[in-house]
């Protein structure tokens, strides 16, 4: 299982990207995974590179300045946007962020209240979910082996 080092990269980096995404299963996959080098491409900023996700919908490269143990400033330098339909979002998607987070913390902890909190967000996903958002949710059980019954 991935384990995020976001915060040790941005003791020895000065950048970093962010992503908007609307695909669910990215989500999941990029947040509990390690994602292959063909998912990223690169923009660049004052003659470097710096990767971002080729199905992001807007990338941006911002600069971080350490302001304590636990908090960074974060200042956008540049960013890309491509031009996309609008997607329509349920609460299936939001749904699947959240169980995303939860999952995230469950692997960490190995906590019941983190497994329930997955739970009931797959009750949404389930009930309100297109078929990319069940298939989200699949995916997160299976990467994190939580058997939903």
């Amino acid at each position: 299982m991935y384990q995020n080092k976001t915060k040790e990269n941005l003791k020895h980096r000065a950048y970093l990207t962010a992503n908007i995404i609307q695909d669910p299963v990215l989500i999941v996959t990029s947040a509990l995974s390690t994602l292959p080098q063909e998912t990223y491409t690169e923009i660049k900023y004052q003659q470097q590179k710096y990767p971002v996700l080729k199905n992001a919908s807007t990338s941006i490269l911002l600069k971080a300045k350490q302001q304590n143990e636990t908090t960074f400033t974060l200042q956008p330098l540049t960013g890309a946007a491509k031009k996309q339909t609008p997607r329509a979002i349920n609460r299936g998607f939001f749904a699947v962020i959240e169980a995303t987070v939860n999952a995230t913390r469950y692997v960490l902890f190995n906590s019941k209240e983190h497994l329930r909190s997955i739970k009931y967000y797959n009750t949404i996903v389930n009930k309100c979910g297109s078929p990319a958002e069940i298939e989200a949710m699949n995916l997160l059980c299976k990467l994190c082996e939580i058997k939903l019954g």
